[in-house]
């Protein structure tokens, strides 16, 4: 079984609440009950810079809806707005003009937690990106002689930044990245999607360049496993977990942090 599709309320959570308004002011009480619970399944793809349309149910591109199909069109302060409906189900959402769909993945929605040995520090995400590089003639970053390196990058945020008693006054946000070597072709978004990718690092002792953890210093991150749950447009959802030596003991007098990271991470395939 794949992944689940996020519900649209958590991704678009203004256009949600303005679609759930406008589906009652048009008597439609029944589909407004219906699109509090839609998924986005897929965007529209299409090439009109217009058009924020995308599926709520699955529909083989080019295929009449048949019996039981109805257009509902209603009217938003800007922007056309129709839905396709089938039986009662909402399966698509026609998006025309308008102000741009406000995501929840503005700026990088999620968490970057350090579990230490005294405590949780807890943050926000101030930057988060999957990006792929290309390998030229094997040699590249991700070497072993793949065609990319798919870089997973988490930055925290320091608003809001919740930090143990020891290393509060330093006032450090930590980072971390993760380099997974592929095919181009795994690489691709859509490709990415339902995978996990399991990175054990290096030894102890020793020194990696292709999963690492920043605080004060670098360190190898090591036991990393980055799952990918879903995509929103141009993002990707991540859950990755990962072990280090604790930031603030680098003399291994403490037991190792986890980190645990999960949020929406922009794509940035080789040519962006």
């Amino acid at each position: 079984m794949g992944p689940e599709h996020p519900l649209v309320r958590e991704v678009f959570p203004e256009f949600a609440g303005e679609l759930v308004a406008l589906l009652e002011a048009e008597g439609e009480s029944d589909l407004a009950i219906c699109a509090w619970d839609l998924r986005l399944v897929a965007e529209c793809g299409c090439d009109d810079d217009a058009c924020q349309s995308f599926r709520t149910e699955p529909h083989p591109d080019g295929q009449p809806y048949g019996p039981g199909h109805r257009c509902v069109p209603l009217l938003p302060e800007k922007g056309m707005l129709t839905l396709d409906v089938v039986d009662g189900r909402i399966m698509y959402v026609e998006v025309l003009g308008g102000e741009p769909l406000r995501s929840t993945a503005e700026g990088a929605e999620g968490r970057f937690v350090l579990h230490r040995f005294n405590g949780d520090e807890v943050y926000g995400l101030d930057e988060a990106v999957v990006r792929v590089i290309r390998s030229y003639d094997g040699d590249g970053e991700g070497g072993g002689g793949h065609e990319v390196t798919v870089w997973f990058e988490a930055s925290a945020a320091s608003d809001g930044a919740r930090r143990c008693a020891d290393t509060a006054e330093a006032g450090m946000v930590p980072s971390a990245e993760v380099g997974v070597g592929m095919t181009a072709a795994e690489a691709e978004i859509d490709r990415l999607v339902g995978r996990t990718f399991l990175m054990p690092g290096v030894p102890e002792g020793e020194d990696s360049a292709l999963s690492l953890l920043y605080y004060f210093e670098h360190e190898p991150l090591r036991d990393n496993r980055i799952t990918v749950v879903a995509r929103v447009g141009d993002r990707l959802r991540l859950r990755w977990t990962g072990e280090c030596c604790d930031v603030n003991f680098y003399d291994g007098s403490k037991p190792p942090a986890r980190i645990e990271i999960e949020g929406d991470f922009r794509y940035r395939g080789p040519g962006d």
